[in-house]
């Protein structure tokens, strides 16, 4: 089992945001994590990635209790994400941008860093050529000198899959990925997704509005309302299960 969330649960103050939430992910699976604005979803992405610590429960990564590691230590155990609003360094080029990912796990000093030793020098070479070589599998290559703030909105977006994709996940959480995005832009994400899960041999859970994306490419998915696991089930069953149905749509009071 790559990812296991066991009993999780969190509160600020008085307020249950997640509660008792289980989740497993298997190496290579593609899993959609849905559910109402207010569910509890980028919370639960929060506490996967160690921004937020859980108030009971326990996560595991690869066999390892990680809910008590920093940020950075559970990235750098190959647990990567994108956010909701685009992060991108707008004043930076794409490529700088792709190497602050590279540099979480740099293998020379401050020192080298600012005399700019003959190490330095070979693996930021070594980094800069990778991160174009990165580019260059979603024909993005030509981007890699421009500022990234001056791209389009759906070229962004998938610059940040491509950043992510640096830090060497095992496991991908993309946070609404599709946001703002016309069908066009969302059809080429879609296939972007699914092709970097193959090549990169890595699982994905995706958080999406969009439908569409979700069952389309979703092998399983998970739903949450208010904190809580709902329904968790293949697409066609998410699709029909009345609890889903009620969670998004609502139930109508009787006359």
């Amino acid at each position: 089992m790559l990812l296991e969330v066991k009993d999780v649960s969190i509160q600020f103050g008085g307020l249950k945001v997640i509660e008792n939430m289980n989740l497993k992910i298997s190496s290579g699976e593609l899993i959609g994590l849905i559910g109402p604005n207010g569910a509890g979803k980028t919370t639960a992405f929060n506490l996967i990635t160690g921004i937020y610590k859980p108030t009971g429960g326990e996560i595991f990564f690869a066999g390892e209790k990680i809910n008590e590691l920093k940020a950075h230590e559970i990235a750098g155990r190959g647990v990567i994400r994108t956010f909701q609003n685009i992060r991108l360094f707008p004043n930076l080029s794409v490529g700088e941008n792709i190497l602050v990912t590279m540099h979480m796990t740099c293998s020379y000093g401050m020192a080298s860093a600012l005399f700019s030793t003959r190490k330095f020098s070979k693996v930021e070479k070594e980094y800069r050529e990778r991160a174009l070589a990165l580019l260059n599998i979603f024909s993005l290559g030509h981007f890699l000198d421009v500022p990234a703030g001056s791209l389009p909105y759906g070229v962004q977006r998938k610059i940040e899959i491509v950043r992510a994709l640096a830090g060497n996940p095992k496991l991908m959480l993309l946070d609404e990925p599709a946001a703002g995005m016309n069908p066009s832009e969302t059809a080429e994400l879609m296939a972007l997704i699914q092709r970097v899960r193959k090549e990169f041999n890595m699982a994905v859970l995706l958080i999406e509005h969009d439908m569409k994306l979700v069952m389309g490419i979703c092998e399983r998915i998970v739903v949450l309302d208010h904190g809580v696991v709902i329904a968790e089930g293949l697409p066609k069953d998410i699709q029909n299960n009345q609890k889903v149905i009620e969670a998004y749509l609502g139930v109508e009071e009787p006359a």
